[in-house]
């Protein structure tokens, strides 16, 4: 893995507009052979793959924003291509209750790109529930 900045670096920078990619823009950021890995059975699980695939996928955590807010704490970042961070998915459902969804991520960076993501979510199925509910709203 080939990076000109530190991985933490392009974590902060990537994450500061990683809810706002568009295809267009995701280009900039995401390497084109990029890679998603969710566990098949959590939230959006499955494969995704290239930066058009995955600017789609923020599109659609986008239509519920007004619901959530995302909190990022790193907890590694090595001096060439990965970060591992745990994170807070902290979404608001219609009755006001607010549902706080920790999940884990790994990013790795080739070429000043995000090249591959892994998530993890520590509680699957009660994520799905509540983004089920949010999105139906």
């Amino acid at each position: 893995m080939t990076n000109s900045k530190p991985p933490l670096l392009l974590f902060q920078e990537l994450g500061a507009h990683i809810t706002t990619l568009t295809p267009d823009s995701a280009a900039h950021w995401i390497a084109p052979d990029f890679v998603l890995t969710e566990v098949e059975g959590h939230p959006y699980g499955g494969p995704c793959s290239g930066a058009v695939a995955f600017a789609e996928r923020m599109a659609r955590i986008r239509r519920f924003e007004h619901a959530c807010s995302f909190q990022m704490d790193c907890l590694v970042a090595d001096q060439t291509a990965n970060v591992l961070f745990h994170g807070r998915l902290c979404v608001t459902t219609t009755d006001g209750v607010v549902h706080e969804l920790p999940l884990m991520e790994r990013w790795t960076f080739d070429h000043d790109k995000l090249a591959s993501l892994a998530m993890f979510w520590q509680e699957p199925a009660k994520a799905i529930a509540v983004l089920d509910t949010v999105e139906a709203a």
